[in-house]
């Protein structure tokens, strides 16, 4: 059974990284998926400058909020996301979160990622850089007001461009011109460790969206975690579907997830193009 941390799976959409990600994950990939890398993406492919707006419904009730940003600067793209916890949720899993990472527009490759969130009374903090084959990393966890009582410096080999963050990796998979059937994996670099992502397409189905039936892609998403198997106290989600336009964009309309307190659905509230206000 495939498991990774809830954060993640909320956020995936929105491609987010989390500090600590796939946990207590043991079940091997299966089937014939080929490799998919920053350089793999389909030719004249860009993502939409402007600012999608997701809320995320725990046990039918919104439970949070969610933004994804994509901004371009010369020759990189900036990718913002938070996500906010409130009402109900807020009284048993508070979570605040933002994740900013700077991608080459040309190659969606990473080159810098830092994540900064509250789970319940914890901090957590990790930042990222990549370059020169190598990915360097500092993370820290402390609590409200103390010092941090964790902080690691980390080198991971790129091996030649073949490991990705979370956010080169989803937009990566929005680059990709998909067909029933098709799979794709790559390795994932998430701040503490690694993981294998396998995304599979297993249909299409015709989502209601902004008062729209609109055509999607549906993605079976897996991920494993490799090596050491990392245990805290974060919620566990299983069973991660996505949903992409099937059209030239393919934008993230929905995530579907299983998790340990209950199902959660992220559906796309609005984009608002860059320049424009409301």
């Amino acid at each position: 059974m495939m498991k990774s941390n809830i954060t993640t799976a909320v956020l995936i959409a929105m491609l987010v990284p989390c500090v600590g990600v796939g946990r207590v994950t043991t079940s091997a990939v299966t089937g014939t998926a080929s490799v998919f890398r920053a350089k793999d993406v389909e030719a004249g492919f860009a993502p939409k400058l402007g600012t999608y707006t997701y809320s995320i419904y725990w046990l039918t009730k919104t439970g949070a909020k969610a933004t994804a940003t994509i901004a371009r600067s010369g020759d990189n793209y900036t990718m913002t996301t938070t996500a906010r916890t409130g009402g109900f949720v807020d009284l048993f899993y508070r979570v605040r979160f933002k994740g900013e990472a700077i991608l080459d527009a040309a190659t969606l490759a990473p080159r810098k990622v830092e994540v900064a969130e509250i789970v319940r009374k914890t901090s957590k903090h990790a930042v990222m850089r990549f370059g020169n084959g190598v990915v360097r990393s500092r993370r820290k966890r402390w609590k409200k007001d103390r010092p941090p009582f964790s902080v690691v410096d980390q080198d991971v080999d790129t091996k030649n461009g073949q490991i990705m963050d979370y956010f080169s990796a989803v937009l990566v998979a929005r680059g990709i011109p998909w067909k029933l059937g098709d799979a794709r994996t790559t390795t994932v670099f998430d701040g503490r460790g690694l993981n294998t992502v396998m995304l599979e397409c297993v249909g299409r189905r015709r989502l209601k969206v902004k008062k729209q039936r609109l055509n999607t892609w549906h993605i079976k998403v897996k991920i494993v975690q490799l090596g050491t198997v990392h245990k805290d106290d974060d919620l566990i989600a299983e069973n991660i579907n996505l949903y992409l336009t099937a059209d030239a964009a393919r934008e993230i309309v929905r995530i579907e997830a299983d998790t340990s307190y209950g199902d959660i659905k992220v559906k796309l509230d609005r984009f608002e193009p860059a320049g424009q206000h409301p």
